[in-house]
């Protein structure tokens, strides 16, 4: 039960963290204070989204490791996106910035895999103490 608990927060930290993006994202672009800044919102909702709904089931159905499942979802889904975008943007958008996508996808990863690692190590603590 201890592990639901907190695997349920997880999930609801990822929500929040997620649906905060979303605001930042309207004002970003209302506003278009820092181009990259909204790039890098941008592939944080959407690979956190993907990638959370992909890990969240596969940590709570099975006996895989929390963080190795997490960091190899983060590595597909954020190589898939990014390789869509940069095809999509190729073949759409004369001034697609490859340089800008490529970067904010890393600041998504490196954000996403952050946040898992925390988790896992709070996840740890708890099974080791309980």
């Amino acid at each position: 039960m201890k592990n639901l608990k907190t695997d349920v927060l997880g999930l609801l930290a990822c929500l929040a963290i997620i649906a905060g993006a979303f605001v930042l994202f309207g004002y970003v672009r209302k506003h278009e204070p820092i181009v990259m800044f909204g790039y890098a919102l941008d592939a944080i909702i959407t690979a956190g989204i993907i990638s959370n709904l992909i890990i969240f089931p596969l940590v709570m159905a099975t006996r895989l490791s929390a963080f190795r499942t997490a960091l190899w979802t983060l590595l597909l889904v954020h190589g898939g996106l990014l390789l869509i975008a940069t095809l999509v943007g190729n073949s759409v958008d004369p001034g697609f910035r490859f340089l800008a996508v490529l970067v904010a996808y890393l600041v998504s990863f490196i954000f996403w895999l952050s946040i898992h690692w925390l988790r896992s190590q709070i996840r740890t603590a708890t099974v080791t103490s309980g």
